[in-house]
């Protein structure tokens, strides 16, 4: 530690030792070489690193690069010591110089060892002329994949083309010069503006700019000229192709021809313009088909109701005016004949309610089944039935539909259920509740009921039960034409001799 203290304290201390002229037989020539030879050797090894460092920097992507700045270290520290051994023939600073050459050593072997680890990783660098024939053959390939793409491209019905990032073409394939008769040159840039239908050419390139300054995908649809000079519709398309920073690198469209859509699209409008005029035309003939078959039932029925009140009329009086008593055969043909004309007054009555359920629009309202009910009920009870009526309501819920039909659909099924009974006291209950997609109404007798084989037929027109079951056969085909035109449904569940449950529902939607 003495010595070691010393050394440091006597570092630049030169009493010690004699300058190197001094040590030895030195001859001037010989001392001279020497130091001359020290001097341009540190000269070389102070400009390599130098050199070294500049290429360092320039050379970003230097492989290893903390393997060149070892070597700076050890080619300055080694061009240290020459210059020292230059120095030390005036100056022997021999303290000076171990220090330096310890400093040597060991940029020394930290290079080794840096070497040593680094050399297996070297050696599997690629040799300028491996990377050579990398490129080559990347190249070949490269050119081999856009033949292949260009081959594909060129096999395609459709114009295929691409574009720079902006806007500016620079490809077509085949089929576009085919189509154009350009060459493909005279399409690159923005030549082919001047092919598109100039009452399409402001749109497109709206869209195209637009699509250019958004980054998104293009598309518009435009005329193209041929090279018959015919312009036909084209569907036109492009993507954006983006590199891995979000950019757009490039932008890859195709135009499909669409000129038979076109056609068939402009085809179509026309017939269904000339098949609308056809329906609007059927509609207004029907409607006054529907008016007219309306006036006439009020007028057939206006003009057949006279005869038939006075044929009653006169029965009547057959029967109340004579002095004689009538025989009674003869009473009851003229109660039969009466009869008849009740019955015909009813059935023509019918057929005008049926021809009116018919010709009628819907007047469509939300409609309050409660007051439509409590009306019914009301009607009934101010009507001679023979019999005794009841009839239990429970709180019904509300419907869209037209009022006035809805009505008469419900006072035609609480009318057939106190008519078709055989029972002292005509029961009905009616009652109502709200499923998901319909408002469902119950109408439910204890009449007469209806037999199984009859139910399937017992909605159309004219059917009855029998020959001696009273009423026209139009009742309930009136019930079924109302839910036909409301788009709802009436359906009936019954047996016979145990009444009926009419099931009305109507669409909620």
């Amino acid at each position: 530690m003495d010595e070691l203290g010393e050394f440091i304290e006597k570092f630049f201390d030169t009493g010690a030792f004699p300058p190197r002229w001094y040590c030895g037989k030195w001859s001037e020539f010989h001392g001279w070489l020497y130091i001359i030879s020290d001097l341009a050797i540190w000269a070389a090894y102070f400009t390599i690193p130098l050199l070294l460092v500049s290429f360092i920097r320039k050379k970003k992507d230097l492989p290893f690069p903390k393997i060149f700045w070892l070597f700076v270290a050890f080619i300055v520290a080694c061009g240290a010591t020459h210059l020292i051994d230059a120095v030390i023939f005036w100056f022997p600073i021999y303290r000076v110089s171990a220090f330096v050459r310890l400093i040597t050593a060991i940029a020394s072997w930290a290079t080794v060892v840096a070497l040593y680890r680094i050399i297996p990783k070297a050696l599997q660098l690629r040799t300028p002329l491996e990377l050579e024939k990398e490129v080559a053959l990347r190249t070949t390939e490269l050119h081999n994949t856009v033949a292949r793409m260009r081959f594909m491209a060129d096999a395609m019905p459709q114009i295929v083309w691409t574009a720079k990032p902006d806007g500016t073409v620079d490809y077509f394939n085949k089929r576009a010069c085919d189509y154009t008769g350009k060459e493909e040159s005279q399409l690159h840039g923005w030549g082919w503006v001047e092919l598109i239908h100039a009452e399409d050419r402001e749109s497109t390139g709206s869209l195209w700019n637009k699509a250019i300054a958004d980054r998104q995908p293009f598309e518009a649809e435009n005329r193209i000229r041929s090279v018959d000079g015919k312009f036909y519709w084209h569907l036109t398309r492009a993507i954006p192709q983006y590199g891995e920073d979000g950019s757009v690198e490039c932008w890859v469209g195709t135009a499909t021809n669409i000129e038979q859509q076109k056609r068939t699209a402009v085809l179509l409008e026309q017939m269904v313009a000339e098949r609308t005029g056809q329906l609007e035309h059927a509609n207004r003939e029907l409607k006054q088909s529907n008016q007219d078959l309306e006036f006439f039932a009020a007028a057939a029925s206006h003009d057949l109701q006279a005869p038939l009140r006075t044929v009653s009329t006169y029965l009547s009086m057959i029967t109340q005016g004579v002095g004689e008593p009538i025989e009674e055969r003869t009473l009851l043909r003229i109660q039969k004949a009466a009869a008849a004309t009740t019955r015909m007054g009813g059935l023509i009555n019918n057929l005008l309610q049926f021809s009116r359920v018919n010709a009628s629009e819907l007047v469509l309202a939300t409609v309050d089944l409660n007051q439509i009910v409590g009306n019914t009920a009301t009607m009934v009870g101010e009507t001679d039935y023979g019999k005794t009526v009841s009839i239990n309501v429970t709180p019904m819920p509300t419907v869209k539909g037209d009022a006035l039909l809805i009505g008469q659909l419900i006072q035609n099924l609480v009318i057939n259920g106190i008519i078709y009974n055989n029972s002292d006291t005509a029961v009905i209950a009616i009652g109502g509740y709200n499923t998901e997609s319909d408002t469902v109404i119950t109408v439910q007798d204890n009449g007469i009921g209806i037999a199984r084989e009859h139910q399937e037929k017992i909605f159309a027109a004219f059917t009855r039960l029998g020959s001696d079951i009273k009423g026209t056969g139009l009742g309930l085909a009136i019930c079924k034409r109302i839910m036909d035109k409301h788009n709802g449904t009436i359906r009936l569940e019954s047996d016979q001799g145990k009444g009926t449950i009419f099931y009305i529902s109507f669409p909620r939607s």
